[in-house]
């Protein structure tokens, strides 16, 4: 009979050697609580209180660019955060004014100064900075709206008489044609508008009547005068509104016709505007020409 013993497996007849296996044993748990201490570590979420908060420099561009540096400052910023005053308010004498205006007025005078206008057209970040441009330079400037302007923006009037501009009248609406209208339709207009704007200023929109499109007429400017008003237009229009306009052209196109007596049409609410100011500042102080009030510009009788 076949003996299958030998494809069983046998006992061994070695002696086990528990020192070698007590070795083994110990290795392989140091070697297991070492690799769990070098790769667990990148999953602590604990920031050490003893390394530098990392800052985020550039989100917009590259917002994978960090660093442990503190940001940059510059030297020559402006930490003077104190409110700037307001230009001081020009005291108008409406009798000298209406008696020096027996017209339509382009220009007044050939004193060495010129007018700075704007015309509202909307209250934004724009007319925010041209109201600060303003009072940073120190610049006399008078403002024109109509009844309905003064009633969407009577925040923005509020603002402009504490900072020490006036606030003038375009009539009812920048839609009104003035230089056909009939007398008593034109008192009809410049009363609502100065009721309008009063209420937000708390002062007259007198003496000062700018109509939209310029559109007036003798009949016209003669009814406004006796209503109180004398019809200011202008002597250059910087374009300001055009949106093919830039800062140099509207620039450039004022300085063409300023001169002493000037008044100056720009629009409050359009970008380039507070830009054009900024410039205007400089041009018109070199050439040998200052900023004036309207009022200012009236000569005495």
């Amino acid at each position: 009979m076949a003996d299958y013993r030998r494809f069983q497996p046998t006992r061994p007849t070695t002696p086990v050697n528990w020192r070698l296996i007590a070795i083994s044993a110990g290795s392989l748990v140091a070697i297991v609580l070492f690799g769990t201490w070098v790769f667990g570590r990148g999953g602590n979420t604990n920031t050490p209180t003893n390394e530098p908060t990392i800052r985020l420099i550039n989100d917009v561009n590259t917002s994978s660019l960090l660093t442990t540096e503190a940001p940059e400052t510059d030297s020559n910023a402006n930490t003077n955060t104190a409110p700037i005053s307001p230009v001081t308010a020009p005291t108008i004498d409406s009798e000298r004014v209406l008696a020096g205006c027996p017209n339509a007025i382009s220009s007044i005078g050939s004193s060495p100064a010129v007018a700075l206008t704007f015309d509202i057209a909307a209250d934004n970040e724009s007319t925010a900075k041209l109201i600060d441009t303003l009072k940073a330079k120190n610049i006399p400037a008078s403002f024109f709206i109509t009844a309905v302007g003064a009633g969407e923006l009577s925040t923005l009037l509020e603002r402009l008489a504490a900072a020490g501009f006036p606030v003038h009248s375009r009539g009812r609406s920048t839609t009104t044609r003035y230089g056909a209208m009939p007398a008593t339709s034109i008192t009809v207009d410049l009363t609502a508008a100065d009721e309008a704007i009063s209420a937000a200023t708390g002062q007259t929109a007198k003496p000062f009547f700018r109509p939209p499109f310029g559109d007036t007429s003798p009949a016209a400017t003669a009814a406004a005068k006796t209503a109180g008003y004398c019809t200011i237009l202008w002597t250059v229009d910087a374009n300001d509104w055009d949106s093919a306009q830039s800062v140099e052209g509207a620039v450039s196109r004022v300085m063409e016709k300023a001169k002493g007596g000037a008044i100056i049409l720009l629009h409050a609410g359009y970008d380039i505007t507070p830009a054009v100011v900024e410039r205007l500042a400089t041009e018109i102080t070199a050439k040998s020409l200052r900023f004036a009030s309207l009022a200012e510009l009236f000569p005495t009788p």
